[in-house]
């Protein structure tokens, strides 16, 4: 079995201890799922050097990993949901990727110096972080902590210098981190359904030039800095059911993708110049938007759109759904299109320009 490859014990709810691992040092992946009655695996798991991936993942009675776990250097996904583990080796140093119900990180988590993708998704007991982690910032480009019970991240992320995919979806932060402005290689934040988020987003999140997307959806922050408008390369806000978030500063040109709520209707919200709108959830657009330079707009995927107010004479690509069908939702005059994707006349058009009402009786 020396050249064993891939070991599929799923389901083996007879199995109350692993086999021992001596004669299979080859082993890459090994399956234990739902060995429902599997109490323990044997110490002779760490003579597996080219274990990748060990799938622990509905062993309901095991509540122990054993210490030399930690010399499985070439690990990197350990998948424990539903097992009764909380603690996991110190010996860890070697690990790529967590997930499962862990309680508690050690501290040796600051010497995985390789580690680019750190996941405790859904780890629902872990409370904290450990200060290491800043040990990794050259390194790590992913962090998810979503759907654990960290409230506060530690002082040291500050330091993660290469992370670029902050996840903290459905946390209980009661603050935005206060150092976001630091980790200026981010490219995506997503914290929705933070509902324990007390005051707004820190003016410092001005300086992460290359964050493309940011969800906040359900989350309870009350307020985007005016900084926002200098992230030139965000593509993404969504801040659908931010009940406390009662106006927005003027947003990035960059934006192709904004989700907001029909109560966001105040005029500071839409100075949207030269915006070139993809995706836009909200039943309706305010009369008083602010469109003057818009030369093209679409709204193909922007199903919830009910109402549209009166276009800048300057558009010269209108794309719409066929769901645009109210006569008196155009208000078109003088408006002058070269190209039109879909567009659906009413009887009630108003089409005062000469060129425009020429456009649509040719052939």
């Amino acid at each position: 079995m020396k050249n064993l490859r891939v070991l599929d014990l799923t389901s083996c709810v007879d199995l109350l201890v692993t086999p021992k691992f001596s004669g299979c040092k080859n082993l890459a992946i090994l399956i234990l799922e739902r060995c429902s009655q599997l109490v323990e695996v044997d110490h002779s798991i760490g003579d597996l050097k080219c274990l990748i991936s060990l799938n622990l993942k509905f062993c309901t009675e095991l509540s122990m990993l054993p210490v030399e776990m930690g010399h499985l250097t070439a690990l990197k996904e350990l998948l424990m949901d539903g097992t009764k583990v909380e603690e996991i080796p110190i010996s860890i140093g070697q690990f790529k990727q967590l997930e499962g119900p862990i309680a508690t990180l050690p501290d040796s988590v600051g010497e995985l110096i390789r580690l680019n993708h750190l996941s405790v998704r859904d780890c629902h007991r872990i409370r904290k972080l450990p200060n290491s982690i800043g040990n990794i910032g050259i390194s790590l480009v992913e962090l998810d902590v979503s759907g654990t019970g960290v409230s506060k991240f530690p002082n040291s992320i500050k330091y993660l210098q290469k992370l670029k995919v902050l996840r903290m979806d459905s946390c209980f932060f009661k603050e935005f981190p206060p150092d976001i402005g630091e980790l200026t290689s981010l490219e995506e934040i997503h914290a929705s359904w933070c509902r324990s988020l007390e005051g707004g987003i820190p003016s410092e999140i001005g300086k992460l030039h290359n964050l493309r997307i940011l969800r906040l959806r359900h989350s309870t922050i009350s307020s985007i800095p005016m900084e926002i408008h200098q992230l030139s390369n965000l593509q993404t806000l969504d801040l659908l059911h931010c009940d406390m978030i009662k106006e927005l500063p003027r947003l990035p040109s960059s934006i192709r993708e904004l989700h907001v709520d029909d109560e966001l209707k105040s005029s500071e919200i839409w100075i949207l110049d030269n915006l070139r709108l993809q995706r836009l959830s909200t039943s309706k657009l305010p009369a008083m938007i602010k469109l003057s330079n818009l030369q093209t707009r679409r709204l193909l995927h922007c199903n919830t759109i009910k109402e549209v107010p009166k276009l800048p004479s300057g558009m010269m690509d209108l794309r719409v759904g066929d769901e645009l069908k109210s006569s008196k939702i155009w208000n078109l005059h003088d408006l002058r299109l070269e190209l039109l994707s879909t567009f659906i006349i009413q009887e009630e058009i108003q089409l005062s320009d000469p060129d425009l009402v020429d456009y649509f009786a040719a052939p």
